[in-house]
């Protein structure tokens, strides 16, 4: 199975061969992503004649890749045969970094986790040797999923900072100009490895999986700590020139305020992520305010777990409601440029402060119709991510999946 996600397998065909090879990769490409179908269905998609995809169909059943799942429902004709990839033929490991956890998962070619999403709480740290932490709970991990090593096709890492995905390089973190951290890694793993901004990672799962599923022009916030974006337009992930659209967290917000990590003042993220919320409940508890949050929280750490907050809103604590009111209104007023912009048909909210919900959408909202022209969010719907703490390993295993075969080419 790996020899079909392997540049090399490919290198020395030619003519019909190598037309082939591609055409089986786009099948496996197409069946991981949209599920069991018909091969009129995949032929119409993939745009290859009928008799095409069924030969290579056929081909990759005798291999034991896929499996012909039965006769489907008819549509007015001869029942089709549907046609699934096999639970086994292949798997992705998928690593999400984040501020103060590294999060890991084994997905199977059905896009299904196979080994339960393993999350470790630890600080991340701008230095070489805290790669060797998560390489050692990947390895575990791959040990205890009993997997085959030989199927493990790719690693997907996703982490905040400016990413060049393309060269593999977080020019954010991690970053030495002698090898990139994607060639690091892959030495390590000994096979492919793929870097993605953590925005983007959710956009993409959410495009295929959940409530941006299909649309051509989505807003996908990641609310947590920073404020990542990614930005679905046209139906495609937009990068920029360089890369690294999406910054959000780092445009200007308030005009000489709080100084941000960035060394830039009154950035978005100083009034508008968990960060910001962390910091008005610090400065509620030492002015006295009234709130039973203040019982919960823990004074060794430096910030205060939003869970906390948004548990104390749900039982009706007002200071917590207001505090999380203000971050959404601030973060409502960024949006409202973006949609100025866009025009999108969906912003979908994901990330630790999604949990909030209405407490969070209903300023975002106020926001929006203060600041924004009627006629761009009349239709406008607002979601919280449909995916979970599973987004980012699903997304992860997409990019793993279409980086191989965009490398096949």
């Amino acid at each position: 199975m790996l020899s079909f996600f392997d540049k090399g397998s490919s290198v020395n065909l030619k003519g019909v061969e190598k037309k082939k090879f591609r055409s089986i990769q786009r099948i496996i490409s197409y069946l991981f992503l949209h599920g069991e179908s018909s091969c009129n269905d995949i032929a119409g998609h993939i745009k290859l004649s009928i008799p095409s995809v069924q030969t290579n169909l056929n081909e990759l059943v005798s291999y034991g890749v896929i499996e012909d799942k039965g006769q489907g429902s008819s549509t007015g004709g001869r029942r089709p045969n549907i046609y699934g990839l096999h639970g086994e033929s292949f798997y992705i490991l998928c690593i999400d970094v984040g501020r103060f956890h590294v999060r890991l998962a084994i997905l199977n070619s059905n896009m299904k986790i196979v080994s339960g999403i393993v999350t470790h709480e630890i600080m991340f740290q701008d230095d070489f040797s805290y790669l060797d932490g998560i390489i050692e709970y990947a390895e575990n991990l791959i040990a205890t999923s009993k997997i085959d090593r030989d199927k493990l096709i790719g690693v997907g890492l996703d982490m905040p900072g400016a990413i060049d995905a393309g060269k593999g390089i977080n020019h954010s973190y991690l970053f030495t100009p002698e090898q990139s951290l994607v060639e690091i890694l892959t030495e390590k793993f000994s096979c492919p490895v793929f870097l993605e901004n953590d925005a983007n990672v959710l956009a993409i799962a959410e495009y295929w999986n959940g409530h941006a599923r299909s649309k051509k022009n989505a807003i996908v916030l990641l609310h947590s700590w920073g404020i990542g974006l990614g930005l679905i337009i046209n139906g495609k992930i937009y990068r920029g020139s360089s890369g690294f659209a999406g910054e959000f967290s780092h445009i200007p917000a308030v005009e000489n305020g709080k100084l941000c990590w960035c060394n830039k003042q009154g950035c978005l993220e100083t009034v508008a992520s968990a960060t910001a919320l962390s910091e008005y409940a610090k400065a509620g508890m030492n002015n006295g305010s009234a709130s039973s949050i203040f019982e919960a929280i823990d004074l060794t750490k430096k910030y205060v777990d939003p869970g906390i907050i948004i548990s104390a809103a749900n039982q009706g604590d007002q200071f917590a409601i207001k505090i999380l009111y203000d971050v959404g209104f601030e973060l409502g007023k960024g949006i409202s440029a973006l949609v100025q912009i866009l025009n999108p048909e969906i912003i979908v909210l994901g990330g630790r402060m999604a949990d909030a919900k209405q407490y969070i959408i209903a300023p975002i909202q106020y926001a929006l119709n203060s600041f924004c022209n009627p006629l761009l969010i009349n239709n406008l719907k607002i979601e919280t991510a449909k995916l979970g703490q599973e987004a980012s390993v699903l997304g992860s295993a997409i990019v793993v999946v279409e980086g191989l075969l965009t490398r096949s080419d």
